[in-house]
């Protein structure tokens, strides 16, 4: 689906730059982050911005909203709801950082949404272009028609670098499992409970992301992307994305708490 993938890109670009004058701006430059371990005791709007009163394009059947935010004993809940906001017959939810972050290990102790027609997981994206920021973003995202998948992918310059469908627990949509995106400035990686799922090797002259990036965390819905995602069915409603944490360590910093990757890993 790289044609869907891009055209929701360009999207992502344009609403970008109406974001730009909503969200909080730490100065003339957006704000790069450190390593950091957030257990959602509270959602802390020092670190997260939510995204509330807006959709991100046409192919989203829902709007954002900030009443679809919960934390709990769990941690943090975005929620999926049958209410309908304007021309929207569904509300979802995201928030992304307020900071940027650069080479390092992203971790997610997450749940996915499970149903067709839903679209929930993590992203890093470099935007505002408003801010002269191009298009660099890494997917972690779960396609609810698989029960047993997810889809990796990355963007340079806001162009596809090929996404892929790869194996994740057979359980993966009903208990939370830990994803981590290894972002460094020769190769980038994707792993699930420790298991590597996907590498790619940064080689001369070939699209690599470079730029400082936001982190997103969503779940949404679409009538109209049913090639990719599938027929989209209401009455599962209420659906929800669950995540006991999320972490990130600057690279060549140590393991910062006992459920890193870092912890183990040998390289």
């Amino acid at each position: 689906m790289f044609i869907t993938r891009i055209a929701i890109a360009m999207r992502r670009l344009l609403f970008t730059v109406l974001l730009c004058s909503l969200a909080p701006q730490p100065g003339s430059a957006i704000e790069i982050g450190s390593s950091f371990i957030d257990r959602f005791s509270h959602l802390s709007r020092a670190r997260w911005f939510v995204s509330d009163g807006w959709a991100n394009g046409d192919h989203q059947a829902c709007m954002f909203s900030a009443q679809n935010i919960t934390i709990d004993s769990a941690g943090l809940q975005l929620m999926l709801l049958g209410r309908q906001v304007k021309d929207r017959k569904q509300t979802c939810a995201e928030v992304q950082s307020l900071a940027a972050f650069g080479y390092g290990t992203f971790e997610f102790r997450m749940r996915p949404a499970a149903g067709a027609g839903i679209d929930s997981g993590v992203f890093t994206y470099s935007g505002p272009p408003a801010q002269d920021q191009p298009h660099d973003e890494i997917d972690l995202e779960f396609l609810g028609r698989y029960s047993d998948k997810v889809q990796l992918n990355y963007f340079v310059n806001g162009q596809a670098q090929g996404n892929s469908l790869n194996e994740i627990p057979a359980n993966a949509f009903e208990t939370m499992n830990t994803y981590a995106i290894q972002w460094f400035p020769d190769k980038l990686r994707w792993f699930v409970n420790g298991k590597l799922l996907r590498e790619v090797v940064r080689k001369d002259g070939a699209p690599y992301p470079t730029h400082p990036s936001k982190i997103y965390l969503t779940i949404w819905n679409t009538s109209t992307l049913t090639d990719w995602l599938g027929t989209f069915d209401s009455s599962k409603l209420p659906m929800s994305i669950g995540y006991e944490w999320v972490a990130y360590t600057k690279a060549g910093e140590p393991c910062q708490f006992p459920e890193s990757i870092l912890c183990s890993q040998k390289d």
